[in-house]
């Protein structure tokens, strides 16, 4: 009986230790919650009195900390846009626009930005079915993607349950036609998000921070130039050597500049 108290009193203690520590991470959640929304309140009023530089502060000590979202990402390139640097207002405005395609705002005010850059590149034409879908996966966040999945395989679950234990031949009839249309839905949906994940991870693109750039034929400062790029210019990072890395252009040029010249969108 003795054996039998002191083992329920060791369950209650490691109950309560567990319980604690759910507590205080909890309550450290909370503050920490509570800490960047205080850091964004103050970068806001900061941004509407006008005072640029201490809103974008106050926003990138909250990436920070880890965090980030569109409207903050979208914040802080109008912040970024108020003082003049454009390369890093479309940089954030790429951001908020990789975490929600959805976000107007930052589609609008990136493509204003863009107006500015001094290097007017022309894409290399693309056939059209791999234009649209491109469009197709721009349309959608990996985040949405993935629920959307979700939501459908569930869905597809339901009907096929419906289409064998249904009461009804209606309510197999219906079970069937409504799981062959989840199921080519569902089809599509894993394939955007196969393509989203592939374009998120296989193609690094970065933004030309530094005013001008001059892009080497090989990673060698002294190798002779290839052409120039200048602050804003959207590059994708095809290898890395060293500090150097191998950019390439929309209109399909190519060449070498330092890794310090640029910044990556996905972090």
């Amino acid at each position: 009986m003795k054996r039998l108290v002191i083992d329920i009193n060791k369950s209650f203690n490691l109950s309560l230790l567990i319980f604690t520590l759910i507590l205080l991470t909890f309550a450290n959640t909370n503050a920490q919650n509570a800490y960047v929304d205080s850091l964004m309140r103050a970068g806001n009023t900061a941004y509407i009195a006008k005072n640029y530089e201490k809103a974008i502060d106050f926003y990138e000590k909250i990436v920070n900390e880890g965090y980030e979202s569109s409207t903050l990402y979208y914040n802080l390139g109008n912040a970024y846009y108020k003082v003049g640097a454009l390369g890093k207002a479309i940089l954030n405005y790429e951001r908020a626009l990789e975490l929600d395609p959805s976000n107007e705002d930052a589609r609008y005010n990136l493509k204003i930005a863009n107006a500015h850059i001094i290097d007017k590149i022309n894409p290399v034409p693309k056939f059209f079915l791999a234009e649209w879908w491109e469009r197709l996966l721009d349309a959608f966040s990996i985040k949405t993607l993935a629920i959307v999945t979700a939501v459908l395989f569930t869905a597809l679950l339901i009907f096929v349950y419906f289409f064998f234990y249904g009461s009804t031949p209606a309510t197999r009839k219906t079970s069937f036609t409504l799981g062959s249309i989840s199921l080519a839905f569902l089809v599509l949906f894993v394939f955007l998000y196969i393509g989203k994940a592939k374009q998120i991870t296989g193609e690094n693109y970065g933004i030309v921070l530094a005013k001008e750039v001059t892009v080497r034929v090989s990673p060698d400062e002294n190798a002779n130039a290839a052409f120039v790029v200048h602050e804003g210019t959207k590059v994708l990072l095809v290898d890395k050597v060293g500090e150097w890395g191998n950019v390439k252009l929309a209109d399909g040029k190519k060449g070498w500049a330092p890794l310090s010249t640029f910044e990556l969108i996905s972090k």
